[in-house]
């Protein structure tokens, strides 16, 4: 974003807490002003909705919703929203401020080098398959929604921004009106222009559009008129980037006709796949080197998204292409010395890790397996299949439970000493938004699934015994998604989503839900143990600790930026901060924080007799 300027009689006044600093845009829907958060002290930039928009009834209630959809959207590369209200009859969505410049800025000078144009695009990407799998769409993805940080690595860090008006995949009908469901004439797909319904593919066709203009200097299609760039859409095959720019090779046209296929059904599957087939035509087999900035660490600015879902550059140390699937790796800390002791590989995408006594087990999302690594020896000694794909696992005295979803809601049952399937059960209905969570203590096996219910499993029967149902959120705007399940001596606390700010205490005795605690942030992840219930927020970069005494929060501390898994163990808690690229070791007394330095992205951790592990997305 540029600069705020001053000259708006807006400047100076408060909305919603928000002490509105200067202007940073504007656009024909909204208008976005730098805003000082008085309540957390912090830079949000501050978007606000044209007037006559919102005094459209349904419009209003569409956008509410849609917010809430869009702020459940957890990922490094999509700029997050703290909040979406109504104040004064004023619709407003406060986000966090990007300092530095959009794409369309840096497009201003033209085409921009291939490897700084798949960096980019590539992370562009990563945030728009996170959003296809939680079942949204864009909609309007072009240069001006592209933000970029320059302080995060050579090529910059991307925050795609505006989801305020995505949709669900799944709704049917119901445009939001004239004018305000066709996108960008440059960037727009042939069924949006043709109003019929879409869904990630056109955020596919649109992210082509943006990288031809990377490449060329200006999009595919544009012609003197709107008009005639709708026409282009419609009827014109995209122009060819080796006649225009002879030194591009020859290979990325048939890269970028497909991506830009009229039909749907004829483009790539995933976006990470068009920015991967981009990537191989041009001759690109190299990341672009990471660099650590002196307050944190710099993203990595390379074809590798934060979410693991696609990795493209693992190599022997020959130099050779490697036949490994990814750089996604297990990483071991020694408690003793807070120093990492081994980076072992593991699957695509690891998504959940536990430790029991057959072993340190991975659940990899993307490979649809599960990995036991042999402490002793540091290497993947097993790996098993599963029926989908795994979100979580957890290990009990004798087995090893993983759960499937979203759309499966199922969990498997697999022998912890033999990797051997032994049975698969069904969850009944599963949230589009959300897979089912597991954990196991010494109450037993602990469940919460997609569709509120929250039980002890029966490993005989598949079934959960007397579960509790959680009640809807007050608003009755959205579904319970869980984020996170925990266990300790007496209680299963469960956690809710960014849109469902909750915590809920569930007596592990009876089985009945004896507390429910209203959070202050977005939870991520929970933990039980060392006096306290540990809650992370990713995107204020936090460590929350409930006290099982009183159900209130009883102290927060700032730990690395993006705050992910939590676990407790050896003395400390420990929390993986994604973005940051550190695992933050907290004192549960003093909440004082030792910071440790890790490779890659890390997402989720546990906790072993002797050792830390992380899981990293390369």
């Amino acid at each position: 974003m540029s600069r705020p300027g001053t000259s708006d009689p807006r400047v100076g006044t408060e909305l919603a807490g928000y002490l509105i600093e200067g202007l940073l845009g504007r656009g024909g829907m909204s208008v976005v002003y730098l805003a000082e958060d008085l309540r957390l002290h912090r830079k949000v930039a501050l978007k606000l909705i044209a007037p006559e928009l919102a005094e459209d009834e349904r419009f209003r209630e569409r956008f509410l919703a849609e917010s809430e959809l869009a702020a459940s959207l957890d990922h490094p590369n999509v700029v997050p929203i703290y909040e979406a209200g109504e104040a004064e009859g004023v619709l407003f969505i406060a986000m966090r401020y990007v300092e530095g410049h959009d794409l369309k800025e840096l497009l201003g000078g033209g085409a921009i080098p291939s490897e700084r144009a798949i960096a980019l695009c590539a992370q562009i990407a990563s945030a728009l398959d996170s959003a296809h799998a939680r079942g949204l769409v864009h909609r309007d993805v072009k240069p001006s929604n592209v933000l970029i940080d320059p302080t995060a690595g050579p090529a910059g860090h991307v925050y795609l921004a505006d989801f305020g008006l995505t949709r669900r995949l799944s709704e049917q009908g119901g445009h939001l009106g004239t004018g305000l469901s066709l996108g960008t004439p440059g960037y727009v797909a042939p069924e949006q222009i043709e109003g019929k319904e879409v869904d990630g593919r056109a955020d596919l066709y649109s992210l082509g559009c943006l990288l031809y203009e990377c490449l060329a200097g200006k999009s595919p299609f544009r012609r003197a008129s709107e008009a005639a760039t709708l026409f282009a859409h419609l009827e014109e095959e995209p122009p060819s980037l080796h006649d225009r720019h002879p030194e591009l090779p020859e290979a990325i046209d048939p890269v970028i006709a497909r991506a830009l296929a009229k039909a749907p059904e004829d483009r790539y599957a995933t976006c990470l796949e068009l920015v991967e087939s981009a990537r191989k035509a041009l001759g690109i087999d190299r990341p672009i080197p990471r660099r650590r900035t002196p307050l944190l660490v710099g993203l990595l600015v390379a074809v590798l998204a934060a979410a693991g879902l696609l990795a493209f550059f693992l190599v022997r140390g020959d130099g050779a292409p490697s036949s490994a699937r990814s750089g996604d790796t297990l990483i071991r800390i020694d408690p003793s010395t807070n120093e990492v002791v081994a980076t072992i590989p593991v699957g695509k995408n690891p998504s959940a890790v536990a430790v029991g006594e057959s072993g340190v087990w991975v659940a990899n999302r993307d490979d649809g397996t599960v990995s036991r690594i042999d402490p002793d020896t540091n290497e993947v000694e097993l790996e098993a299949p599963t029926p989908g794909a795994p979100a979580d696992v957890t290990v009990s005295a004798t087995h090893v439970l993983v759960t499937t979803g979203p759309l499966e809601a199922g969990i498997a049952v697999i022998d912890g000493a033999t990797g051997a399937e032994e049975d698969v059960f069904s969850l009944a209905a599963g949230s589009f938004f959300g897979s089912p969570s597991v954990t196991a203590g010494e109450s037993g096996v602990w469940v919460a699934t997609g569709d509120r219910r929250v039980g002890r499993l029966s490993i005989v029967s598949g079934t959960l015994i007397d579960p509790v149902v959680i009640p809807q959120p007050p608003d009755e705007r959205a579904d319970t998604v869980f984020s996170g399940i925990a266990v300790d001596a007496n209680a299963v606390w469960v956690i809710g989503d960014p849109v469902d700010r909750r915590v809920w205490r569930i007596d592990s005795s009876t089985g009945e839900l004896v507390a429910t605690i209203s959070l202050p942030f977005a939870p991520k992840d929970v933990a039980a143990g060392a006096g306290g219930v540990w809650v992370t927020s990713q995107l204020d970069d936090t460590l929350s600790r409930i006290g099982p005494a009183t159900n209130r929060i009883a102290g927060t501390v700032r730990v690395g930026r993006g705050a992910a898994g939590v676990a407790v163990g050896a003395g400390s808690i420990w929390v993986a901060n994604a973005v940051e690229g550190t695992v933050s070791r907290v004192d549960p007394r003093t909440l004082q924080v030792e910071t440790i330095d890790v490779d890659g992205y890390p997402d989720e951790v546990a906790v072993g007799p002797d050792a830390v592990w992380v899981t990293a997305h390369g």
